[in-house]
């Protein structure tokens, strides 16, 4: 029975990836102007994107919507929700831990929220235990141990605007988090993006207020945390990981230039051992789409 890797990358939409290197699109079901921001594969081989569908004219609206692909990403439909009403307003982040899911949402009030559902994204309860008043999770990821680690800002905006990142952990499936105390993040200790478990290795990427970015690899539960930059370009900041079965880990983000005038350039980079050592990803199929990579994710699929 042959093995092949595909991957979903969302690029303004979404794409899917057969062998790393081309791509064709795979948007069917999706409605028009739907801005995919992250995915995740459930246990059954279902894949959910979560986004907001974006409208312009006659005035500006936003969305959040959940789709699902039972077939590889190849149609889309949407997920008729219940449990969202008092936070849908956007939509961060959702993983899966065997057929669980987990989504981080906000209201237009500034108000966040992590919730669960066990049905297939259909009802969503609350699943906040733990978290800090004002705790924005914006990443999660399920290490081979069950635990969950959710990456995000606790922001506060009276009396005046703060805001401090923060890795929280669970061990029960979403039911209860707790902060996990840090080391090794102190030059990098502005903004955390986005995180992957690889085995029982977290990677995880970071930013300063200077706008430097960097990827981190943690093999203690988050506990300390040391560089793992190799390859990567000067002002690559990456926005998502996602591994695959072969143990290939793949990262997508935006170099940014800030000198002599602003530029950013979109790109993908993979890694064969573990995050140690980074190469960049040359890709066809994707001109159309090359401003911003937003979110990634892998499925495998069986052939016989």
């Amino acid at each position: 029975m042959k093995k092949i890797i595909f991957a979903l990358i969302s690029i303004l939409f979404s794409n899917i990836l057969n062998a790393q290197n081309a791509w064709t699109l795979s948007n069917t079901g999706f409605e028009q102007g739907f801005n995919v921001t992250d995915f995740t594969t459930a246990q059954s081989g279902n894949i959910f994107a979560i986004g907001t569908k974006i409208v312009t004219t006659p005035t500006y609206s936003s969305t959040p919507t959940i789709y699902k692909s039972t077939d590889n990403g190849n149609n889309w439909s949407a997920v008729n929700t219940t449990g969202l009403v008092n936070h849908n307003y956007l939509y961060n982040g959702i993983c899966s831990i065997s057929n669980i899911l987990l989504m981080s949402a906000a209201n237009n009030s500034q108000d966040y929220a992590v919730y669960k559902s066990t049905d297939n994204g259909n009802s969503w309860t609350l699943s906040n235990t733990g978290y800090e008043q004002g705790f924005n999770v914006t990443d999660f990821a399920t290490s081979q141990n069950g635990n969950i680690f959710a990456i995000g800002t606790k922001i506060v905006t009276t009396p005046t605007y703060t805001s401090t990142p923060a890795i929280y952990k669970s061990t029960d499936n979403g039911n209860n988090w707790s902060v996990v105390n840090t080391t090794g993040l102190v030059n990098h200790n502005y903004l955390y993006n986005g995180i992957c478990s690889i085995s029982n290795i977290l990677l995880m990427s970071t930013a300063n207020s200077s706008q430097d970015y960097a990827v981190y690899k943690s093999t203690d539960n988050g506990n300390s945390w040391t560089l793992s930059n190799a390859g990567f370009e000067q002002g690559f900041n990456v926005t998502a990981f996602t591994t695959t079965q072969s143990g290939n880990i793949f990262v997508i983000g935006t170099k940014i230039v800030t000198t002599p005038t602003y530029t950013s350039t979109p790109a993908i980079y993979k890694s064969t051992d573990n995050g140690n050592n980074w190469s960049v990803v040359n890709t066809t199929g994707l001109v159309n789409h090359n401003y911003l990579y937003n979110g990634i994710c892998s499925i495998n699929v069986s052939i016989r």
